[in-house]
């Protein structure tokens, strides 16, 4: 029996199906623990653009709901990349210290090794398939072969503990409105579903703008959507909060995004690797991009916690809130101010222990 849940944010999907797994799911047992387990769902986000949370105690999942997204558009399958932003990804997927990269990275499989010009798409197509997604999609809107495979027949025998969960992407351009359906084969509707949903319709709306269309309907279709045991007190306390505003996010600037982006993963490597903060306010690149670096930029300032004096770090973080250009991330980032001053919080925060 099928579940279907359409609602127009995230936040209204986890909080219909969320009971649901809680009084309905099954009791299983499985390689990462205990967990009550519901089959067969589908969720319909309405409104592909609020991709995130506004659960007070899960905001600081946007900073790994974003580094992860943008760790997929890199093109990297680096550990030490998604560990800047996810600190136990690697305990997560069971790799052992002397292992560099993960097998089931996701951003090899969709960009081949990076974001391609359209003129090396043309030589490296197969490697690409976002970029092969697009252009099938210019040159014919109603296509039903816009699909990208991220599960491979090799990846049973190959990563027994680091198995794309994610089977395919599906993209249909119809009147000019791009929609998108993702099959799962298996989803953590606690961990794991909320950085999905983000970084899917993020890349529904890059490829969206990539071809003209207006963003349509994500669909994410499970075949087993679960909460383990461990987080099922975390799942019944976000439950209880209060109704939130929907958070969506700005829209992605119009025409191709491809500029936006590159210039966006070369400032996210800056900050990361160089532990700096880089020019920004390029007058060639949109605010909506430049506001996305800043959000890199708080992450940053956070970690900086322990060695920089907190009255300091709290004048850079409100400089930071008052360079943005939109008013949707400032509630976030005045949620960060407030835990700058209570280590214990901040630590808590900053672990990212999904």
């Amino acid at each position: 029996m099928s579940k279907h849940y359409t609602e127009n944010s995230l936040d209204a999907l986890l909080n219909k199906i969320y009971p649901y797994i809680l009084k309905h799911g099954a009791d299983i047992k499985a390689s990462k623990g205990s967990c009550r387990e519901c089959r067969n769902i589908v969720l319909n986000l309405k409104n592909p653009l609020a991709r995130f949370s506004g659960n007070k105690d899960r905001g600081g999942v946007f900073f790994s709901c974003l580094g992860e997204t943008l760790w997929y558009f890199s093109g990297s399958d680096e550990l030490k990349f998604i560990e800047y932003y996810i600190r136990d990804y690697r305990k997560f997927i069971k790799a052992g210290k002397e292992i560099s990269t993960a097998g089931g990275a996701y951003g090899p499989r969709l960009f081949g090794g990076g974001i391609l010009s359209e003129s090396q798409a043309d030589l490296f197509v197969s490697k690409c398939q976002v970029q092969a997604v697009i252009d099938m999609l210019r040159a014919k809107a109603t296509t039903r072969q816009a699909v990208i495979q991220l599960f491979d027949k090799s990846d049973i025998e190959k990563n027994k503990d680091d198995v794309p969960c994610t089977c395919i992407m599906q993209f249909f351009s119809r009147n000019n409105v791009l929609d998108m359906i993702v099959y799962m084969r298996s989803n953590d509707a606690y961990i794991g579903l909320p950085h999905d949903v983000f970084a899917f319709t993020f890349l529904q709306e890059y490829i969206a703008r990539s071809v003209d269309n207006k963003v349509g309907i994500y669909s994410h279709h499970v075949g087993s959507l679960h909460i383990y045991k461990k987080n099922e007190e975390c799942v019944r306390k976000f439950c209880k909060e209060p109704c939130r505003d929907i958070l969506s996010m700005p829209p992605m600037p119009q025409g191709n995004p491809y500029d936006g982006m590159q210039w966006l993963l070369e400032k996210e490597r800056f900050l990361r690797l160089k532990k700096k903060i880089p020019r920004l306010n390029d007058i060639n690149i949109a605010s909506y991009w430049q506001d996305i670096t800043r959000i890199l930029e708080l992450k940053f300032l956070l970690s900086q916690q322990k060695t920089e004096e907190s009255t300091s770090l709290k004048k850079k973080i409100v400089k930071l809130r008052n360079g943005m250009s939109s008013k949707v991330y400032e509630n976030f980032i005045s949620n960060q101010i407030k835990k700058v001053s209570n280590s214990k919080d901040t630590d808590k925060q900053l672990s990212l222990n999904l």
